[in-house]
């Protein structure tokens, strides 16, 4: 018998690789949408952000942590965001749905006074003020912040750093957020030419989409400039972004006369394609990132003045003081804190055209780490005077 090989007819089977649908990665930006909708739609020029006068405020326990559901900014908008309307550090902005900004969204530091009214440049919430220009009665100051210029005749030392720079601060994750710091006054004869502010910090989240077509800038504060005598500039602050995607070809600015801030986008799609100015990051995002203050920050506020009551949302606005004394004698100043360590020793700067700068120290802070208080004893010259605290400890 022979063997035979036989070949079987071949059976043609057709295999078709099916995938499976993944689920789109879902992100909690955290916002509860108390606030609601955040719409400037029908409005335009600019529009200064004051928690206190919207019906209802917002943000009442002021740790600027705002939980909006959608963010609007229209192309013919201008937000502008100053530390005396928002004084208690960086501004997070969450929401629930779409954050839409055509517009513009400005945490910029204010430029160095080139002659007076003698005082500190006003910063972007969440950045430093700049220093004081050296004046009759008065030597010239350092500017705010970790990266604050010192007071110089030399407006290269006395500019101030951040990610760049001489005093470099922070970090590539933006933990914690802060702002730019403040320029060095201009010390020399009596000059009264100012630093310029840092630049604010700001982060943004939405469970959906950022769009940014217009610009958001935390640009710093230019020098002060009279004559030849020049200040330091401030440094740029922070912008972090956070969403499932990130879109759109609008600005994002955080540098300023080549010192860079910075910023960070985490997004799980991300086709922005506008302008960056800054030292920056765009990362993947994880669902399980860290981005909010666990606790509420530390925050210290003078409370009254000669038995005066100071307003929760001051001003310092020299045309409409917030409070005004009658006193040629020293009166109490009063101020509270929150989060910073007992026996602390607080710093009062007390700005006036007619006296100069003034530097008290506070008696210690005593109290509790949660709500501790501390006064001092300050003689007011006529007419106005700006204050502004310092709280300055070793962790």
């Amino acid at each position: 018998m022979r063997n035979h090989d036989y070949l079987l007819p071949g059976i043609l089977v057709l295999v078709m690789a099916c995938s499976t649908a993944m689920a789109q990665p879902t992100f909690d930006s955290r916002s509860g949408g108390s606030d609601g909708a955040l719409d400037f739609t029908g409005q335009s020029g600019v529009i200064d952000f004051e928690p206190f006068t919207f019906n209802p405020p917002l943000d009442p326990d002021g740790d600027q942590v705002f939980h909006f559901t959608t963010i609007t900014i229209p192309a013919d908008v201008t937000i502008r965001m100053r530390a005396d309307k928002l004084p208690n550090g960086p501004v997070y902005w969450l929401a629930t749905g779409d954050v839409i900004i055509e517009g513009t969204l400005d945490l910029r530091g204010e430029q160095g006074s080139p002659q007076g009214p003698r005082g500190a440049a006003l910063p972007g919430p969440g950045g430093f003020p700049g220093g004081v220009g050296q004046g009759t009665n008065s030597a010239a100051t350092r500017g705010g912040g970790p990266g604050g210029g010192d007071a110089s005749t030399n407006s290269g030392v006395a500019s101030a750093s951040h990610a760049t720079g001489g005093r470099e601060y922070g970090n590539v994750f933006l933990t914690p957020l802060i702002g730019g710091s403040g320029g060095g006054g201009y010390n020399g004869g009596s000059s009264i030419v100012g630093g310029g502010a840092g630049g604010g910090a700001i982060l943004i989240a939405s469970n959906t989409v950022i769009r940014v077509a217009g610009t958001v800038s935390v640009r710093a504060g230019g020098s002060g400039f009279n004559g030849g005598q020049i200040s330091g500039h401030g440094s740029g602050g922070a912008i972090r972004l956070l969403a499932p995607s990130i879109e759109g070809s609008g600005s994002l600015l955080a540098s300023s006369s080549s010192v860079a801030g910075r910023i960070r986008m985490e997004s799980f799609s991300n086709t922005h394609s506008g302008n960056i100015e800054g030292s920056f990051r765009i990362v993947r995002l994880v669902e399980s990132v860290r981005f909010l203050p666990e606790d509420r920050p530390p925050l210290v506020r003078v409370t009254s003045i000669g038995g005066v009551a100071v307003p929760n949302n001051p001003t310092g606005n020299i045309f409409s003081p917030d409070v005004t004394i009658d006193s040629a004698v020293p009166v109490v100043v009063a101020v509270a804190a929150e989060k910073i360590p007992l026996g602390t020793e607080l710093t009062l700067q007390i700005w006036s055209d007619t006296a100069g700068l003034q530097t008290v120290q506070t008696t210690p802070l005593a109290g509790t780490l949660e709500a501790s208080t501390a006064s001092a004893m300050v003689t007011f010259a006529p007419e106005a005077s700006r204050i502004f605290v310092r709280a300055q400890w070793t962790p």
